[in-house]
């Protein structure tokens, strides 16, 4: 199934994202609440076989409880199908979901997350990352202008950009923009926000780059049953205007003990 087709088919049974809770639904998920089951796995349905999915994103959602099936499962989708000599990078943190679901039957892949080194980490996600991490899993406690700064990255085949004030969000997808690989996916995963939904859609209008919106999704209501925040995936197409990368292959990213 081609990623288009994925991201449209997560669906959901009880609570919906965009509908207010109904009496009757609300009734459901108290009794289902009793079964000690998680209410966002019940709720959450994955397209295809989704089994193997689930299991990798059970440790990841006991380490970061906040984080969503959905949203795990899309991130952990992407970064499954990443070319080779491609990374993924989290560009902050938040509370370390998205990075662990990214992990989850991943070893192979070069996965690089950049956090302010002022934000706190939570003993749960340290633990985790330390158990499923391998030589390409990587954490930076930098701030991202200094690691862009810094020495030459793979090209990004995924990037999942998280912070919380609408120009600080521009400010990182431009940072980013140059290091993308052609076809790269970006992923907004807080875009309840209106002044932060507002500020992805001004990237994706005012680049020379073409773009096209994979998944443009706002929770208001069942946000953690549902898509959490809110997500705003979208896609470059063709070659990366904003670069002119030199025709040689790639360098591997600076790797520096994680904090």
């Amino acid at each position: 199934m081609e990623l288009p087709d994925y991201v449209q088919s997560v669906s959901f049974r009880l609570a919906q994202p965009d509908v207010p809770g109904s009496a009757a639904v609300r009734v459901a998920l108290n009794l289902l609440s009793r079964t000690g089951l998680s209410l966002d796995t019940l709720n959450t349905r994955l397209p295809g076989s989704s089994r193997q999915t689930r299991s990798r994103l059970r440790d990841a959602k006991r380490a970061c409880p906040h984080g969503t099936l959905a949203t795990g499962a899309i991130v952990n989708r992407i970064v499954a199908h990443l070319a080779q000599g491609e990374a993924f990078l989290a560009l902050g943190l938040g509370d370390g979901f998205p990075f662990l679901a990214a992990l989850g039957g991943n070893p192979d892949k070069l996965c690089v997350a950049v956090d302010d080194p002022a934000s706190p980490r939570n003993s749960q996600f340290l633990s985790r990352f330390e158990s499923l991490r391998s030589g390409g899993h990587v954490v930076h406690r930098v701030d991202y202008r200094v690691f862009f700064a810094g020495p030459r990255i793979a090209p990004i085949g995924f990037c999942v950009v998280r912070t919380s004030l609408g120009h600080d969000l521009l400010a990182r997808l431009h940072a980013c923009e140059p290091h993308l690989a052609e076809n790269a996916i970006v992923l907004i995963d807080n875009c309840n926000e209106a002044d932060l939904r507002s500020a992805g859609l001004q990237f994706i209008r005012s680049s020379r780059n073409q773009y096209r919106i994979l998944l443009d999704r706002r929770a208001p209501h069942h946000g953690p049953l549902t898509f959490g925040d809110g997500l705003l995936l979208f896609q470059l197409l063709g070659r990366n205007a904003a670069f002119a990368r030199p025709a040689e292959k790639p360098t591997a990213p600076l790797l520096v003990p994680a904090a």
